[in-house]
This record gives structure tokens, C-alpha cells and sequence, in this order.
């Protein structure tokens, strides 16, 4: 046999479940030497590697193109909606804000959860709760109702936290330290409010702490 049919035969044997030590034997009574074998080996592993790179490629490749589309359909849309947004009926505006909002969420756990593609899942979990506040900030003038943008930042906040853990989504806790900054910013001086959110900024980051460090025991609990 030359190289290339000792390298489609060894191929041939690992189709077949054959162990390492099975193809040496079988090899070494058809006359070959350990090198010829060893060699073979590794340029099956080579054209392995090189298809899995290759695929990996691909995938990416396709992700981009996708993600592209996806946002461009997304901008299509916003600019539909900015346009006509005025001549829309309330209900109608309120289904707009929300219901994207929960096929991202649902999406995002059903992507992570289900398939998981953690990145991606992530991504639209974060992109549910960006809707998410942007919808809190809406919807009450919609309705004609008051609200303090500290109150609804304490509320996304909140549930930024929730989604965080509810999701196992580590990264969410980075925009909920930067939104608690935020409102002690905003707050009055000397404000009867300031020590809640000094120690709503305070947990965050204890939660945030106690996460990583869970995080990072996982590989050791296994």
C-alpha cells in the first residue's frame, strides 16, 4: 500500500470504533513499521484539525452574515416605527415594546438553555432587558402616568439582578453596578434616599463578588 491508502485504511479502521492499539496491530502484521503508522496518524489528525477549523470557519462566517441581516431588519423596523409611531393606537404601541421584548427573553433561554449557543442566548437575554427599560421609560407617559427616573432605573436595576442569576448570565451584572452608579449620581444631595441606594449598590456588588466566586469553584465542585 502506498501512504495515501495506509491513511484511507487507518481512517477506515477509526470509522469502525478500532482502538489505537487494535490499528498498530492490525498494521504491524500487514508489514508496517511504527513510523509509517505514526506518520499516517498524524496526518489524519492534521486534516482533522484542519476540517474542524474549516467548519468552525464557516460557522462563524454564517453568524456574521446573520447577525448583520438581523440588525439591519432591526433598524427597517425602528425606522418604520419612529415614522409612523404617532398615528399608532395605544394598545398597539404598548404590544410594540413588549412583545419583542419577550421573544428576546424567550428566545435567548430557549438558545442558551436548549441549544446551547451560550453567547448568542445571552446576547438577546440582554437585549430583551435593554427593551425592557426602554419600555419602562415609555409606557408610563403612554399612559399618563408619573414616575421618577430614579424609581424606574431602581427597577431595572432589580430585575437586571433577578434575570442575572434566573438566567445564570454573568455579564448582566456589569450594567447593574453602572445603572446603581448612575442613580447615586442622580440623587440629590442629602437626599432620605441616598443610603437605600448607596446599599442597592453595595449588594450588587456583593451579588456580583458572590457569582464570580461561585463561577469560578464550578470547574472544582465537578
Amino acid at each position: 500500500m502506498n501512504e495515501q491508502d495506509e491513511v484511507s485504511y487507518i481512517q477506515d479502521l477509526l470509522a469502525q470504533g478500532k482502538s489505537q492499539e487494535e490499528i498498530y496491530k492490525d498494521l504491524l502484521e500487514k508489514g508496517l513499521t511504527l513510523d509509517e503508522i505514526q506518520k499516517c496518524l498524524k496526518i489524519i489528525e492534521l486534516k482533522d484539525s484542519t476540517g474542524k477549523r474549516k467548519e468552525q470557519l464557516n460557522q462563524q462566517i454564517i453568524r456574521a452574515f446573520v447577525t448583520v441581516g438581523i440588525f439591519f431588519i432591526g433598524i427597517g423596523i425602528a425606522l418604520w416605527i419612529i415614522f409612523n409611531w404617532a398615528n399608532l393606537s395605544r394598545i398597539m404601541q404598548v404590544l410594540i415594546l413588549l412583545v419583542p421584548m419577550l421573544l428576546a427573553e424567550l428566545s435567548g433561554w430557549y438558545l442558551k438553555e436548549q441549544k446551547k449557543l451560550t453567547k448568542t442566548g445571552e446576547a438577546l437575554i440582554a437585549l430583551g432587558l435593554f427593551l425592557y427599560g426602554v419600555s419602562l421609560f415609555m409606557i408610563p407617559p403612554m399612559l399618563e402616568i408619573h414616575v421618577e427616573v430614579i424609581n424606574v432605573l431602581s427597577l431595572l436595576v432589580l430585575t437586571v439582578i433577578f434575570m442575572a442569576f434566573a438566567s445564570d448570565t454573568f455579564v448582566l451584572f456589569y450594567p447593574a453596578i453602572v445603572l446603581s452608579i448612575i442613580i447615586l449620581i442622580l440623587i440629590p444631595p442629602k437626599s432620605h434616599l441616598a443610603l437605600s441606594y448607596v446599599l442597592l449598590l453595595i449588594v450588587d456588588i456583593i451579588m456580583f463578588i458572590t457569582s464570580l466566586h461561585f463561577r469560578r469553584q464550578l470547574p472544582t465542585l465537578k
